[in-house]
């Protein structure tokens, strides 16, 4: 789905969004077109995968590995280990925070 997507000039981008979910803090996936000046890109080896984040995300989420996953219930992208994580949730798309995280 990754690769399908970026063919048409579209990225995954990353969000965190605070007073989402059962942690405090949410993840959000979308794909998007559009790069700003604040963001970091990434690309995914010979894939040729593009991955976006902007400068306040990426303080949440470096170092983070990002997965797919896809069973009967539900395909999505979730943030699988995130060392800037305090707790996470087991839905696998909210988490708390290191206080470490907002010393930037």
């Amino acid at each position: 789905m990754i690769k399908q997507k970026s063919r048409n000039d579209k990225f995954l981008r990353l969000t965190v969004e605070s007073g989402e979910g059962c942690g405090g803090f949410a993840y959000k996936f979308q794909f998007d077109n559009s790069i700003n000046e604040d963001d970091s890109v990434y690309q995914e080896n010979e894939d040729k995968i593009l991955f976006v984040c902007d400068n306040l995300t990426l303080n949440f989420i470096k170092g983070a590995t990002v997965d797919y996953e896809s069973d009967m219930m539900k395909s999505a992208f979730y943030v699988q280990i995130n060392p800037n994580a305090e707790k996470e949730c087991s839905c696998k798309s909210s988490f708390s925070p290191k206080d470490s995280v907002f010393n930037f």
